[in-house]
């Protein structure tokens, strides 16, 4: 057999490579045609010996793959593909790998060869997700829409006999209880510990909690400054948030795609109520009501842009979603949210991204010459989120920024929304005015100042009283947010849930006069921990209008198609001077 192979659409070597094999048996390994030929468009030959199988046919068959690098002394492992899920050990000391695309295999550890005994034996998936080797000398293989099966392989006792576990009763786990005054003075005591950040005005971006709670009801809570849900009116994005300054932004391919090629703008459903999919702007859903293209229940556009990554090689570095932004002056909350709509169909399983943030020094907005040259601020991933997330990025600004949503040898990148919100649990305009926040900036940026020049932000002091602690903590975390943004973002909320625990309990037992100190507390710790419903219900009760009931009675004007919301909002508001005051008194 002659294979004559030329890559037509690549130039650069790296940029396809695969393996190849004949009836089972691989015959090329991370084959790359531009690095042995040394051109694009020109031809090379392999040539084979193969015999035909039982029915008398030659299948071929190739996989996407990259090099892999040698194990110490030892030959690369022979891999049917490269992208592993799930790893174990047998009872002779074979490695079990598990794939995305190609089940299980064996292999042996010391030579990296694919071990022919009981490497025959398959799953009912191709998409393995974990393994559990027992005794008894059976695979527990779970899948990716497939359930759990089974394959026998060499038991994991020497001698492959089944032991049955002790009849053990035990109760079920209980809820956790809330925090101690010890357990309140720990974290104090933790708190105390840490040091101001002296260049905590300086840009930064820092990987947050991701949030898989919310779903696509992003109202009210996301994209309060700025929002960018991509594609909603294909082939343009729609742009809302109540942000006073501006938030420049451009999406496109990245750069390894082919010349010519670009993002893709979908509309999959123009309107449903499928919980997942990112709710439409306030304004634009009512124009939609008012002309009768759908109901206040179907509020809800199923959209993304897309990198045409279907169209490529799986093993290709690209073409990938590339989205420069300016973010403004502040601390800020980066979100980007994704939902895998059809991730139980076919290749769109395979959906699994990384996400680089780097700081855009290009010439000029769009130019990505530059990104890989500069050193990732942060990094994420996106994988199995059928259920749908938002990525969360602490950022402080001014920066601007270039978040790179990396294919990953996915089938494609799609990206639905992202958002900018100040850190902050009442931002303006919502909760007062822009004079307002700058003025209760300013002193926190006294309060930063001043513990710099002390070299700590608070001093330890053992609480006499759970409600003391409690009170002290919140106090505490909100100083430290202003002074080391970076340690508040990532181990805040270690200290904020058990802090809703014990508030849960305190409203609870509390008599009527004492709770409403409580409750404030607690909304703060819902709001925290990503619970936002519960977040939202607190400012009820405190008397606060919250932003989402501000953004759901939001109404078409009869003229304008859209975009920032500051003026809307505002507009609003001053149309409800009461709820207005009540909201800035309530803050101050």
């Amino acid at each position: 057999m002659r294979l004559h192979l030329a890559d037509v659409d690549f130039d650069k070597p790296g940029q396809r490579v695969f393996n190849v094999g004949v009836n089972g048996k691989r015959v090329l390994t991370h084959e790359d045609i531009v690095a042995e030929a040394g051109a694009k468009d020109k031809v090379i030959v392999k040539e084979f010996t193969v015999p035909a199988d039982a029915e008398g046919q030659v299948v071929l068959s190739f996989h996407g793959s990259q090099p892999l690098p040698a194990l110490g002394k030892h030959s690369p492992y022979e891999l049917s593909e490269d992208y592993v899920t799930a790893l174990a050990e047998d009872g002779a000391g074979h490695l079990l790998v598990g794939h995305r695309q190609t089940g299980v295999e064996m292999l042996d550890p010391s030579t990296g060869k694919r071990v022919a005994a009981k490497a025959d034996a398959s799953p009912a998936t191709d998409f393995v997700t974990a393994f559990l080797p027992r005794p008894d000398g059976t695979l527990l293989i779970g899948g990716y829409g497939a359930g759990l099966s089974q394959m026998p392989i060499i038991g994991t006792t020497q001698d492959g006999v089944f032991t049955q576990a002790a009849d053990v009763s035990a109760p079920l786990p209980a809820p956790a209880a809330p925090p101690t005054l010890a357990e309140l003075n720990a974290m104090l005591k933790t708190i105390s510990a840490v040091v101001p950040e002296k260049n905590e005005i300086a840009p930064k971006v820092v990987a947050l909690d991701d949030d898989w709670l919310t779903e696509g009801d992003w109202l009210g809570r996301y994209g309060r400054y700025w929002a960018c849900l991509n594609a909603m009116c294909s082939p343009d994005d729609y742009l809302w948030g109540a942000g006073w300054e501006p938030v420049n932004y451009t999406s496109q391919i990245g750069p390894r795609a082919v010349a010519g090629d670009g993002l893709r703008y979908f509309v999959t459903t123009l309107y449903t109520k499928n919980p997942r999919v990112l709710e439409m702007p306030p304004t634009y859903l009512d124009s939609r009501v008012k002309k009768g293209l759908t109901t206040r229940n179907e509020n809800r556009r199923e959209a993304e842009i897309d990198d045409h990554g279907e169209t490529y090689p799986q093993s290709l570095d690209g073409p990938d979603i590339c989205t420069a932004l300016t973010v403004p002056n502040g601390l800020f909350t980066l979100s980007l949210y994704d939902y895998n709509k059809d991730a139980h169909e076919g290749n769109n399983r395979f959906r699994d991204y990384q996400i680089s943030i780097r700081t855009q020094s290009g010439s000029s907005l769009d130019d990505l010459s530059t990104f890989d040259a500069q050193p990732e601020l942060a990094h994420g991933r996106i994988r199995d989120f059928w259920g749908s997330v938002y990525k969360r990025f602490l950022v402080r600004g001014p920066v601007t920024l270039v978040v790179k949503v990396d294919r990953n040898n996915s089938w494609n990148t799609i990206l639905p929304g992202m958002m900018l919100d100040l850190a902050d649990e009442t931002p303006p305009p919502y909760f007062g005015s822009v004079d307002q926040w700058a003025e209760m900036q300013a002193r926190l940026e006294e309060g930063r100042k001043r513990a710099i020049s002390r070299g700590y932000i608070t001093s330890f002091q053992s609480a006499v009283t759970e409600q003391e602690a409690a009170a002290r903590l919140m106090d505490e975390l909100s100083q430290v947010q202003a002074a080391n943004s970076s340690w508040w973002g990532v181990q805040s909320r270690q200290f904020y849930v058990p802090l809703l625990r014990w508030y849960v309990q305190a409203v609870t037992n509390s008599a009527p006069g004492m709770q409403t100190g409580f409750n404030k507390s607690l909304a703060t710790c819902y709001y925290q921990a990503g619970q936002y419903q519960e977040w939202e219900e607190g400012q009820r009760h405190n008397n606060l209008i919250p932003a989402r009931d501000v953004e759901k009675a939001l109404r078409w004007d009869g003229i304008s198609d859209g975009g920032q919301g500051f003026d809307v909002v505002n507009d609003y508001l001053s149309d409800h001077k009461l709820d207005k005051v009540t909201s800035a008194e309530k803050r101050d």
